[in-house]
């Protein structure tokens, strides 16, 4: 992704709020990165945790011990997780996955 692209759609998550969105994938930042750039506070441990599942994921489909569809069932559970685990200023927040 290009660096007008990430810009824009950094202005656009900006736009949403109350939401958690997550790129999930081997060349993608780290969960604890993304949630600062969004404002979002979590636990350093639940961070690590997070990560590591995330990382799981991946490895798990890479290696074909997973399907595709294995895969986004299980990154949306873990984004239904951290989305609970998140806080936004005392307010809930709801998660959104962004592909």
């Amino acid at each position: 992704m290009n660096t007008k692209n990430t810009q824009e759609a950094k202005r656009r998550l900006a736009a949403m709020p109350g939401s958690v969105t997550l790129a999930m994938g081997c060349a993608s930042e780290r969960i604890a990165t993304q949630l600062k750039e969004q404002g979002l506070k979590c636990k350093a441990s639940d961070a690590r945790l997070w990560q590591r599942l995330a990382d799981a994921i991946c490895i798990l489909y890479i290696h074909r011990c997973m399907t595709e569809c294995q895969m986004n069932q299980g990154r949306q559970k873990l984004l239904k997780r951290i989305a609970k685990g998140c806080s936004q200023n005392d307010k809930d927040v709801q998660p959104r996955e962004r592909l």
